[in-house]
């Protein structure tokens, strides 16, 4: 019953060690996820100022 216990604490110790991994993991890519649009959005911006500022000057 012992050595039962024993193999269970360390199945639990490394579930929780996998979890651990798997959302610093998902925590990463989400920050990056989260970069990459904030640059897209970046550049999105700019193009549309752009562009409007060429309306602006064409109508002059």
């Amino acid at each position: 019953m012992e050595m039962i216990m024993i193999i269970a604490t360390w199945i639990n110790v490394i579930f929780i060690l996998a979890l651990i991994g798997a959302g610093t993991y998902g925590f990463t890519l989400f920050v990056e996820l989260a970069n990459r649009v904030s640059k897209a959005l970046d550049i999105y911006i700019k193009e549309r100022t752009d562009k409007k500022s060429y309306i602006l000057i064409y109508l002059l």
